[in-house]
């Protein structure tokens, strides 16, 4: 009969027994955390706070973890520098009272960086500048009144409730009138706090607007002289085309088979050239490589008449010179020496490095002229080219005379920074 009673009672409460497979297991750690996001999603209210005190913080011209740092050492500069003005100085022999005399400068620190936003908010909303220089006056001293009256008020609670719960004030009819009778001289001083503020304020947003002016009319600058340079560029490249094509025209009726071997050098030439015009500075040997194909172009049709001379040291060949500006003084020679002359002539072109500079020399012994102004005023587009691009490009710091008389050729010579960019080819 127990047996049965034990077995009836075990039956019975067998289903509340639990073991470690029938208990609920906790949820993962990213169901929590996924728990945790659905319920920020789900408080509007708390986000919509969140979001608002991300904006109003967001007018301040300073980050506020630079604000807040800031506020702190000036604190910490202004509560140690009264210690030693009232202990070493002898201007109050009194033991100096930490808990008493240190929490006021903090709370007023803090409390203007807390305001800044607010004030930089201000000072945006109404300049000090414009016409009727006297309104904007107006609205700041009416709002640095109430403002500083705040801030007053504020800090003055926060700091005697502060005492009081240390146990260093008890409340009484004196000192309440004495707080009324010392908030008007923390006010006039809240307010002077709030003018320099402002006046900071303002400096470094005319300090910003200026720099966002001058950095926009440099990049204008940029733009502008970028895109003369690659005009006179472009300028260049029909220039020198119709130049080979007068090569080719001439060589049709005389050598055929030097012809289609100047186009095809041509083809390879207008390649390069091609390739080359997004860089404006190349290196020297770069440029050097480049009036090489082109007067070996010149070279088949003068055959012999015409001889090329290099002379560019090892120093000066990883120098940045202007693309395409060796070619046009090359040509301006050949022009004025060989194009009206039956004669031999010799084309010398030579680098040096002279100090800081890079001065490169284009020389002929071709017929030459008196007057090398005239090369610029009678067609000399490839020079005016040259010239251009040297002032756009260094400014004072180019320099290009041409010598010429009368039976001993013409000389270009051309002084611009010696830059390698860190490429030294010796």
């Amino acid at each position: 009969m127990q047996r049965e009673t034990a077995e009836k009672v075990g039956t019975e409460r067998s289903p509340a027994v639990l073991t470690w497979r029938d208990r609920p297991t906790p949820p993962h750690g990213h169901e929590l955390r996924s728990h945790g996001k659905d319920a920020r999603r789900g408080d509007p209210l708390k986000m919509k706070v969140l979001a608002a005190i991300r904006a109003y913080f967001g007018h301040s011209p300073v980050p506020m973890r630079t604000v807040f740092f800031a506020s702190g050492l000036l604190s910490t500069i202004f509560v140690f520098t009264s210690f030693i003005g009232r202990t070493q100085l002898g201007t109050a022999p009194e033991r100096f009272d930490w808990l008493r005399q240190a929490p006021g400068p903090y709370l007023n620190f803090f409390a203007w960086a807390m305001l800044l936003p607010l004030v930089a908010l201000w000072s945006k909303r109404w300049p000090l500048k414009g016409h009727p220089i006297w309104r904007p006056l107006v609205i700041h001293f009416v709002l640095g009144l109430l403002l500083s009256c705040f801030h007053e008020c504020s800090t003055t609670a926060v700091f005697l409730l502060f005492l009081k719960n240390m146990r260093y004030l008890q409340w009484s009819p004196e000192l309440f009138n004495n707080l009324l009778l010392s908030i008007p001289g923390g006010v006039v001083q809240r307010f002077i706090e709030y003018s320099f503020l402002l006046m900071l304020l303002i400096y470094m947003e005319t300090h910003r607007q200026v720099r966002e002016e001058r950095t926009r009319v440099l990049q204008l600058q940029n733009e502008l002289q970028t895109t003369q340079l690659l005009t006179l560029k472009k300028q260049l490249q029909p220039h020198f085309l119709f130049n080979a094509l007068n090569t080719v025209s001439a060589l049709m009726d005389e050598d055929s088979k030097s012809a289609r071997t100047v186009l095809a050098r041509l083809g390879q030439l207008l390649r390069t050239t091609l390739d080359e015009e997004r860089t404006e500075r190349v290196l020297l040997i770069q440029e050097v490589d480049h009036v090489g194909d082109y007067l070996g172009i010149e070279t088949i049709r003068f055959k012999d008449r015409l001889q090329v001379h290099y002379d560019i040291p090892a120093e000066c060949q990883g120098a940045l010179v202007p693309g395409m500006m060796l070619q046009p003084l090359v040509e301006n020679s050949i022009k004025h020496g060989l194009d009206h002359s039956a004669d031999r002539m010799e084309i010398t072109i030579e680098a040096m490095k002279r100090q800081n500079d890079l001065l490169l020399r284009v020389a002929d012994n071709g017929r030459g002229c008196s007057d090398p102004k005239e090369v610029f005023r009678n067609g000399g587009i490839g020079l005016r080219n040259v010239r251009e691009r040297l002032s756009l490009l260094y400014g004072k710091n180019s320099d290009m005379v041409v010598t010429s008389s009368p039976g001993k050729g013409f000389s270009v010579t051309i002084t611009i920074p010696y830059d390698n960019h860190g490429f030294n080819l010796s």
